[in-house]
């Protein structure tokens, strides 16, 4: 999202066909449960809409996308002991529009941890400033590094807020303070090929449950990344933990 708007492929009021998936060299790439979704970027932001971004992802093209998540501090080290790196694959290893679509919707070959996810909010949070996670007090207002223009941090932030007024992270919304969030679904099992695969024993164990936040949005004091595994949906399980936390 981040990427498409500052490159200018899209505007918070482009619109977007309602579908239940997009199609990328001849794969369906659904979104979450079936469901339909489209409208404006922001309306296929709240809602999550895979059959928006995939396509959106092939049109942005794997150099920017790499590009954009390596601002964010994907393929870094995240500078605390113990810490694994978030990484994203290079460009060149993002070779079809298959591989681009399923990495712009987090899937594919991205493993993130909730330290980078919360850094990806601290971002937003920062108006495009991203800083390096510490465990030690900071005096004062550290530099930090811009990561994306002010004026798409802002835009993000006011698509994050409508993520927890009306879309996916409803369940993060506390009443006196506004929580600007986004969800996240990820698939851990290769669904290209399910025709005559058993059902699911357990539904929501194939997925892991995303959801990072901040608040309160435009004046920013704590910033929370919530991943469960194998729990099932973002907005269902992740977070209304998010939430808890918040509320404390």
């Amino acid at each position: 999202a981040a990427a498409a708007l500052e490159h200018g492929l899209v505007e918070r009021s482009t619109r977007f066909p309602v579908e239940t998936k997009a199609v990328i060299d001849g794969v369906d790439l659904e979104n979450a449960n079936g469901e339909s979704c489209g409208g404006t970027f922001v309306q296929s932001f709240a809602h999550s809409c895979n059959s928006v971004f995939a396509p959106l992802g092939v049109r942005l093209g794997a150099e920017r996308l790499v590009e954009a998540a390596e601002r964010f501090g994907f393929n870094r080290e995240p500078g605390l002991a113990g810490a694994r790196p978030s990484t994203i694959p290079p460009a060149e290893a993002i070779d079809t529009p298959l591989a681009v679509g399923s990495t712009a919707i987090g899937q594919g070959q991205v493993l993130a941890t909730p330290l980078q996810l919360a850094g990806v909010a601290q971002v937003v949070a920062a108006e495009g400033v991203r800083h390096e996670p510490t465990l030690l007090p900071v005096s004062g207002r550290p530099e930090g590094e811009r990561a994306i223009p002010a004026g798409v941090a802002r835009q993000l932030e006011r698509m994050m807020i409508d993520v927890v007024r009306y879309g996916t992270g409803t369940a993060a919304s506390l009443a006196s303070v506004r929580v600007a969030g986004k969800t996240g679904t990820a698939e851990l099992e290769d669904t290209t090929d399910q025709e005559g695969a058993p059902e699911e024993a357990n539904p929501g164990s194939d997925t892991d449950a995303w959801f990072t936040a901040y608040a309160p949005a435009r004046r920013p004091k704590i910033v929370v990344a919530v991943m469960f595994v194998r729990a099932g949906a973002g907005g269902e399980t992740a977070a209304p933990a998010a939430k808890i936390v918040l509320q404390a």
